[in-house]
């Protein structure tokens, strides 16, 4: 809140001021005390450029689209995470990557839930399906918070499995002792702390408060407001660049491009001595082969995440296209995995039907041993 001799001036968070046609660093007065000013730090706006209340505009329209793929694709990314996971298990044994595989598939249903759940309180609120109420607000709050903690928790589980095969292939030896189940297990568990800290500061700095000012035009038609609280110190370090955004949108890119090129660049090498290749190089470069398409489709939609941000830092407005195509991106890379491994490799397509058959048919398999035991015993009873 900026106060001077004559007039107060409360800045809005940033959420908020994506549901309101307020433009950027204008100030808007209450009605009875002109000299008490609400006033948004970035603009909600649509590319192009109707009112939020515009319902049947074209940019409402693209919004409503991408949350129906974003539905569709999520249900999808479920049922085929929980696909990935059931071969996973069915196997008799498995190494640190299939372990860290089962993480990953169990992290990607978390993103795709959390995406559905998020983009339906965006579009909810965008088309004003419902009311500002008090519940509606927090369904909006933690649904973003819970979307962007899952992000966070699929790229780094996709990072650590990057270096893993890393690892693996230039030092197949030591990484045995390296990638116990035990010490797989305190790598994810550590990753996933990470991922926690990262996002630490969203679970405090928003606060859900009760519309004090709905005498000011712009605020009138909201009963409860999402306000910006008080962040922990090392979560943001300056009101112009915020590092954690950063850390966790662009730290990964580079990781994962050079620990890539340092993992093929191995294999060119190893590949000009076959007879001089282990089973564990092997097996390690059999698995990069196959977690290569993953990784460029997060790096893919990697750059839908991260474009919502350059209109946010340099032109200091937040686009609900591109707000509406994060969610999107989110379940569209969290429900690829399953595919890439289908189509490339034949004894996962094998594992997968054969699961499928336990899933669906086994009880109908049970019952038809049943009838036929029962006819047998009725045929030798006849006899």
């Amino acid at each position: 809140m900026n106060t001077t001799t004559n007039e107060t001036i409360y800045v809005l968070s940033d959420w908020q001021c994506q549901f309101m046609d307020l433009a950027n660093s204008v100030k808007d007065c209450s009605r009875e005390n002109p000299n008490f000013c609400v006033t948004c730090p970035i603009e909600g706006k649509f590319f192009t450029g109707e009112s939020i209340r515009d319902y049947y505009s074209s940019g409402h329209l693209i919004c409503l689209f991408m949350w129906v793929l974003t539905i569709l694709i999520g249900a999808l990314g479920v049922f085929t995470n929980c696909l990935i996971i059931g071969v996973i298990r069915a196997r008799n044994k498995y190494r640190p990557f299939d372990y860290l595989l089962m993480v990953l598939a169990i992290v990607d249903i978390l993103c795709c839930v959390t995406a559905m759940f998020a983009m339906s309180a965006h579009v909810s609120r965008y088309q004003g399906w419902v009311t500002n109420s008090e519940i509606v607000v927090h369904w909006f709050l933690n649904g973003n918070v819970l979307l962007l903690q899952a992000r966070n928790f699929s790229t780094l589980i996709t990072v650590l499995i990057t270096i893993e095969q890393f690892l693996v292939i230039a030092f197949p030896i030591r990484s045995k002792t390296w990638f116990t189940s035990g010490k797989t297990t305190l790598l994810a568990l550590f990753t996933i702390f990470v991922a926690v800290f990262l996002n630490f500061g969203r679970y405090f700095g928003n606060n859900v408060e009760a519309n004090i000012y709905r005498n000011i035009e712009s605020l009138e038609n909201f009963e409860y407001l999402l306000l910006e609280g008080e962040s922990p110190v090392f979560y943001i370090i300056s009101d112009d660049i915020n590092p954690i955004l950063l850390l966790e949108f662009w730290a990964p890119l580079p990781i994962l491009l050079v620990f890539n090129g340092l993992s093929f660049t191995l294999v060119r090498r190893i590949s000009k001595r076959r007879r001089e290749m282990n089973t564990v190089q092997q097996k390690g470069i059999d698995a990069l082969r196959m977690f290569l398409p993953v990784v460029i489709a997060l790096l893919i939609t990697n750059i839908v995440q991260i474009a919502h941000l350059y209109p946010l830092i340099f032109l200091g407005a937040i686009y609900r296209e591109l707000i509406s195509a994060f969610g999107l991106s989110v379940a569209v890379n969290s429900s690829v995995n399953f595919h890439i491994f289908y189509h490339q490799r034949p004894k996962f397509q094998q594992e997968s039907k054969a699961v499928l058959r336990i899933w669906f048919c086994g009880q109908c398999t049970r019952v038809l041993a049943t009838e036929d035991v029962q006819l047998k015993s009725h045929r030798t009873a006849e006899i």
